[in-house]
């Protein structure tokens, strides 16, 4: 029995020692695994100061970076401005400024902070914000340094190395300086007054010639066509141009006959005795009624020649014939106002001139000249592109031909009123030579002004000799055209006035039996003569102009396939070549 118990006991102390065994290894493993975990978390943590250390350090070394490119502009600025004159006092200006960033670098005892210290993981933006506060102290003391450095050198130069550098010549500027403002000097001087003129002259040449058109080819149209059958009339009916050249030879007609019975004395009388001050005004107001009327005049007539277009054309019935012949008559009462009021602002310009070429005095004359300048301030300082230089340029053309058209006025009219005064009879041409002299400085004055105009424009706005030969081009290819003969478009001119004050100065020399006989025989003789020589002159300028006109053209033509020809064999210049094509294609559109 006792065997048996001790064999019990020690099985169940085995049986104990084997659950306890297993008890404590389950115990130890699940400790095991919570180890585990906070290790993990550990590193973790650890790995997260490392990148946040590690990112510090990056913005710190970004930062120290870019401060030393900093400091390495303002030394290489400052090794610019002093290294010519004194390179050792541009090196004790250096070190001054390292000097003054080591201490600034330091405590505030002056012993240096050690930047080798790892920071924490808060401290890292305090750090770097002292650094850069240090950084910026350390470039004010370096420019500081550098502008005393200046100072000295500036103080260090002795009056005898001023002087030698005054008395020799120094260094010689690089090739090209000048080449661009020495360009713009001669389109200055030479090219844009060359070509302006040519412009201006090939211009007044078209004007004249639309001039001589209204007393010569006009008069021949409407002859031929009233001798026509009215059976004729019905069958081919009435072409635009036939009613438009009646109109228009009424508007000459009629405008003539209100300005022959003006009073010129009246005028002449009420100019003269106003004061100085009140004739520049009366120029003034004169030449900006003659540009308002020219603009509405022109588009007046370009709408009544339209109107004639409707007219002609075949109606649906009476009624629409009537309508649009009425505003046929609204549109050339217009356009007669427009050339009644131009003509007696042109007449009262004439007046005007005559006054100042008459008087004793020159400071009319002087005022004359003084509001030509005038103009050159109103246009020289402002923007214009090509498009708005155009019509400035006819702009100017259309002003000298009135001005030629007014001082051969204010000439017959001398002319008329010397003879008069004279009792005997006799006349005599004393005066010619100082009043021709005095019309020649007056259209010399107004040829200088728009030279210096037309100069100063287009050099302050960039705009070469070419761009006014290209308007010459354009204008040959208008005289050219057959279907583009209306000058009112293009030129924005009206003929018909010049043409009635002509025909007044004419027709009160003819009147006065000055001009010619007093037998009717010779009288129509000399009629037919003058006709006869005005439309020779007439038909041989009409013709030159367009033979002008047709090689101008053909020489431009020639030049942009020559142009285009080169720029398509080298490949190197494609990019200029586009620019030639459209600037080509803006100047004909």
């Amino acid at each position: 029995g006792g065997g048996a118990g001790g064999e019990d006991g020690d099985g169940a102390f085995a049986l104990l020692s084997t659950y306890g065994a297993d008890g404590g290894a389950d115990n130890f493993a699940s400790g095991g695994v919570g180890d585990a975990g906070e290790q993990r978390s550990a590193a973790a943590a650890k790995r997260k100061r490392r990148r946040d250390a590690k990112r510090a350090q990056q913005q710190r070394e970004q930062q120290q970076r870019r401060q030393r490119q900093q400091q390495q502009q303002e030394q290489q600025q400052q090794r610019q401005l002093v290294g010519d004159l004194a390179p050792d006092v541009a090196q004790r200006s250096m070190a001054m400024g390292s000097v003054g960033g080591g201490r600034c670098s330091g405590g505030s005892d002056g012993s240096p902070t050690s930047s080798t210290s790892s920071p924490t993981h808060g401290d890292g933006g305090e750090m770097g914000g002292m650094r850069s506060g240090a950084g910026g102290a350390r470039n004010r003391l370096q420019r500081a340094s550098t502008i005393a450095g200046a100072h000295v050198l500036l103080a260090q130069r002795s009056l005898m190395d001023y002087v030698a550098s005054q008395l020799g010549y120094g260094s010689l500027p690089p090739k090209d300086t000048g080449l661009r403002e020495r360009k713009t000097i001669y389109d200055t001087v030479i090219g844009i007054p060359l070509r302006l003129e040519q412009l201006i002259f090939f211009t007044c040449l078209r004007l004249l010639d639309s001039f001589l058109e209204l007393f010569t080819v006009l008069p021949l149209r409407l002859a031929l066509r009233s001798m026509q059958s009215p059976t004729s009339w019905t069958k081919s009916g009435v072409h635009p141009a036939q009613i438009f050249d009646a109109l228009n030879a009424s508007i000459v007609a009629m405008t003539t006959v209100t300005l022959y019975y003006a009073d010129v004395s009246y005028l002449y009388h009420f100019i003269r005795g106003q004061e100085l001050l009140k004739v520049y005004v009366v120029f003034v107001m004169l030449e900006t009624f003659d540009r308002l009327l020219t603009s509405f005049g022109s588009d007046a007539m370009l709408a009544m020649h339209l109107r004639t277009m409707e007219v002609a054309t075949p109606h649906k019935g009476v009624t629409e014939y009537a309508r649009t012949l009425s505003l046929l008559l609204l549109d050339f009462s217009f356009a007669f106002g427009a050339c009644i009021l131009h003509s007696f602002t042109l007449f009262a310009q004439a007046i005007a001139l005559n006054v100042t070429m008459n008087s004793g005095s020159n400071a009319l004359l002087t005022m004359v000249i003084s509001n030509n300048f005038g103009e050159i301030k109103s246009f020289v300082f402002k923007n214009y592109d090509e498009r708005k230089l155009f019509p400035i340029a006819v702009g100017d053309a259309v002003e000298r031909f009135h001005k030629f058209v007014a001082l051969l006025w204010v000439l017959t009219e001398t002319y008329r009123t010397r003879s008069l005064e004279d009792d005997d009879g006799i006349i005599t041409y004393e005066w010619v030579p100082l009043f021709v002299r005095t019309i020649a400085v007056v259209f010399l004055i107004e040829v200088l002004c728009d030279v210096i105009k037309h100069a100063f424009l287009s050099k302050f706005n960039g705009i070469k000799p070419k761009v006014y030969r290209s308007f010459l081009t354009l204008v040959c290819k208008q005289t050219v055209n057959p279907h583009n003969q209306l000058i009112y478009s293009h030129l924005k001119f009206l003929p018909q006035v010049s043409a009635a004050l002509f025909l007044r100065a004419v027709g009160h020399l003819v009147s006065d039996g000055r001009l010619l006989g007093t037998s009717l025989q010779y009288r129509f003789i000399e009629y037919v003569a003058g006709f006869l020589v005005l439309v020779g002159a007439k038909l041989a300028l009409g013709w030159l102009l367009v033979v002008h006109a047709q090689w101008v053209v053909a020489r431009d033509a020639g030049v942009a396939q020559s142009d285009a020809h080169s720029l398509e064999s080298s490949p190197t210049k494609v990019t200029q070549g586009s620019e030639v094509k459209e600037g080509a294609r803006a100047h004909a559109d």
